[in-house]
C-alpha cells in the first residue's frame, strides 16, 4: 500500500492534497462510527461515497484485521494511514475545536478532508436573503425618509432618532436571537423576526396616515427587532464554512447586508419617481399609496413570503460533540489568547472587545451618511433625494462588488491590512465634505467622491476585514451569542452616531462632523498597528 501511495505521489503530485494528521484522524474516527466499531473495517460503500472517499484492505491486513488501511481518494491522489495508529474518538472533530467547545458543526467533519468550503449552500442562500430583506427595511425607504419627516413637521433630530431607532431594536434582541438560535434553533428564530417584519412594515406604510414622527421612530425601532438576525446569520455562516474560506463567505454575508442597504434606496428613488405625478397615488378608506407608504407595504408582502421559505426549504444545523487531541497550532494560539493584559484581562477577551470597538468605528461613519446623506444632498449641494438616492445606490453596488471579490483580495492582503486600508480610504472620503460652504451651490462632485469613497471601498474593504477577522478570533465555538453582541455594538454606534451627528449638524456643520470623524479613524488605526501581533496570532 506505501509502494502505490508513493508511485502515485511521484506521477502525479500536483494533483495531491495534504491534509495534517489531526484531520485524517477526523475523517476516520468519523467512517469507523458510521460503521459497526471502531476495530470494524468500513465497508459500507455508501458512507464513504458520501465523505468522496474510498477504502481499499492490504493483504496483510486482511490477516491481521486491525491493520486495516483506509486508502481517502481526492482530486486523482490517494491518503493512506493504519488504522491502529489512530487514536479512537467518540466523534470527528477538526484540530481547531479540541477543547473549545461542546459542540461542533457537521460541516466541519464532512468537509475537512475535502475542498468543499461550504457545506450547506440551500441553507446559506436563504440566510442571506433574510440578511438582504432585513436591511432593505433601512434602504428602501432611505430616499423618502426625511421627506416623510418633513412633512409632518420634523426636524433633523427627528430623523436621527428615527434612523437610530432601528439600531436601538436591533441591538435589544440580536443577544436574545443570539442565544435563542442555540437553544431553540436557527429556523425557529428567522421565523420570528421575518413575522415581526411583517407587522413592522404594515405599521410603517400607515405613519403617513398618523402624521406623527413619534410613530415612525415607533416601526423604525419594530423593524429593527425584526431585523436583529444578523449575528445568528453570521453564526450561520461560521458554522457551515471551514475556516480557510471563513473571511470569503462572511464578506459575502456583509455584500448581501450592503446590497440591502445601500443599494436599494435605488428602489426607493424609484418609487418616488413613480408617484411624483399626483394621478399614480391610491386613497382609498383607510388605504393610502404612494411614495411614503409603497415601500411599507411591498416589505409587508416580502417578509410573508419568506415564512413560507423558511417553513419549506430551511433546515436546522444538528451538532456533535467535540473531542480529539490539540494541534501544536491551537496549542500556540490558546497559550497567546491566555497571557494576561495590562488591564488584567486575558488577550483573547481584549482581541474580541477590540474587534467590537473597531466595529463601532466604521459603522458609525456609514449610519451618519444614513442620517444625514439625502439632507446634505438637500441643502449644501441643491440635489434632490432620488437624485442623492441613485449615488448611494451606484456607489454601493461598486461595495458589493468589492465584497464579493474578497476572496481575491484576501490572497494578497491580510485582515489587518484590509482594516487598515479601508480606515484611509474612510479619511479621504471625509476629507471631502470639510469647508463646505452655508450654501446650497457646493460643487456637486464632492458629493458624489465622498459618497463614493466611503460606500464604494472604504466601509466594504474594512467592515468585511473586521467581521473576518472577529470570526476568527472567536473560534469554532457557538458563535450565535457571541455575533449577537457584535451586532448589538454595531447597532449601538448605529444609535449613538446618527444622534450626535443630527445634533453636530443642526447647531454645528457637517463639516466638523467629517473633522471628528476623522479623528476616530486615526485612533483606531493607530491602535490596529499597535496591537496587529496579537490579532494575527489568534486569527490563526
Amino acid at each position: 500500500l506505501h509502494a502505490e501511495t508513493q508511485r502515485k505521489r511521484d506521477t502525479r503530485a500536483q494533483f495531491f492534497t495534504y491534509f495534517s494528521k489531526e484531520a485524517l484522524q477526523c475523517v476516520l474516527s468519523k467512517l469507523r462510527k458510521m460503521n459497526s466499531g471502531p476495530s470494524t473495517v468500513p465497508d459500507d460503500t455508501a458512507a464513504l461515497a458520501a465523505l468522496g472517499g474510498s477504502s481499499s484492505t492490504s493483504s496483510s491486513d486482511a490477516e491481521n484485521g486491525p491493520e486495516t488501511c483506509y486508502v481517502l481518494s481526492l482530486e486523482g491522489g490517494v491518503i493512506a494511514k493504519k488504522a491502529d495508529d489512530i487514536d479512537q474518538h467518540q466523534d470527528g472533530t477538526d484540530a481547531e475545536n479540541d477543547e473549545e467547545s461542546g459542540t461542533i458543526a457537521p460541516s466541519i467533519v464532512s468537509s475537512v478532508m475535502t475542498k468543499e468550503e461550504l457545506h450547506d449552500a440551500s441553507g446559506f442562500s436563504i440566510v442571506c436573503w433574510m440578511v438582504f430583506l432585513a436591511d432593505m427595511s433601512r434602504g428602501v425607504v432611505f430616499p423618502t425618509l426625511w421627506p416623510l419627516i418633513q412633512s409632518m413637521g420634523g426636524t433633523e433630530i427627528d430623523l436621527g432618532y428615527s434612523v437610530a431607532a432601528f439600531s436601538v431594536g436591533r441591538a435589544a434582541c440580536a443577544p436574545v436571537f443570539g442565544r435563542g438560535s442555540v437553544k431553540y434553533g436557527y429556523t425557529n428564530i428567522l421565523l420570528l423576526s421575518a413575522a415581526i417584519l411583517v407587522i413592522g412594515s404594515f405599521l410603517y406604510a400607515q405613519a403617513p396616515l398618523i402624521g406623527r414622527p413619534g410613530f415612525v421612530v415607533f416601526t423604525q425601532t419594530l423593524l429593527g427587532v425584526g431585523s436583529g438576525t444578523l449575528g445568528v446569520s453570521r453564526a450561520y455562516t461560521a458554522e457551515v464554512t471551514a475556516q480557510r474560506a471563513r473571511t470569503t463567505y462572511l464578506a459575502w454575508l456583509s455584500a448581501v447586508q450592503y446590497f440591502g442597504f445601500s443599494v436599494t434606496p435605488l428602489l426607493g428613488s424609484a418609487m418616488t419617481v413613480f408617484f411624483e405625478d399626483g394621478n399614480r397615488v391610491v386613497g382609498r378608506g383607510f388605504f393610502l399609496l404612494n411614495e411614503f407608504t409603497a415601500p411599507g407595504y411591498f416589505l409587508s408582502i416580502l417578509s410573508a413570503l419568506t415564512i413560507g421559505l423558511l417553513a419549506t426549504y430551511f433546515k436546522d444545523r444538528r451538532r456533535a460533540k467535540a473531542g480529539g487531541p490539540k494541534s501544536k497550532k491551537r496549542a500556540s494560539v490558546e497559550q497567546v489568547a491566555a497571557t494576561k493584559t495590562f488591564l488584567g484581562i486575558s488577550t483573547h477577551t481584549a482581541c474580541i472587545l477590540g474587534c467590537m470597538y473597531l466595529n463601532i468605528v466604521v459603522k458609525g461613519v456609514i449610519s451618519c451618511f444614513e442620517t444625514l446623506g439625502v439632507q446634505v444632498a438637500q441643502e449644501s449641494f441643491g440635489l434632490t433625494p432620488a437624485y442623492a438616492g441613485t449615488v448611494v445606490a451606484i456607489c454601493g453596488i461598486i461595495g458589493v462588488a468589492e465584497l464579493l471579490m474578497m476572496g481575491f483580495i484576501t490572497r494578497h492582503m491580510s485582515d489587518i491590512h484590509m482594516i487598515i486600508s479601508g480606515m484611509m480610504v474612510l479619511i479621504v472620503g471625509l476629507s471631502g465634505l470639510v469647508g463646505l460652504n452655508d450654501t446650497a451651490d457646493n460643487a456637486a462632485w464632492r458629493y458624489i467622491f465622498t459618497i463614493f469613497m466611503v460606500y464604494g471601498i472604504g466601509y466594504s474593504l474594512a467592515q468585511g476585514a473586521v467581521l473576518g477577522m472577529f470570526s476568527k478570533v472567536v473560534g469554532r465555538v457557538p458563535q450565535g451569542e457571541l455575533m449577537g453582541w457584535f451586532s448589538v455594538v454595531g447597532a449601538a454606534s448605529r444609535v449613538v452616531y446618527p444622534l450626535l451627528s443630527g445634533y453636530i449638524v443642526y447647531y454645528e456643520s457637517i463639516g466638523l462632523l467629517c473633522i471628528i470623524l476623522i479623528g476616530t479613524m486615526v485612533a483606531s488605526i493607530v491602535y490596529v498597528l499597535a496591537n496587529r501581533r496579537e490579532f494575527s496570532h489568534l486569527s490563526l
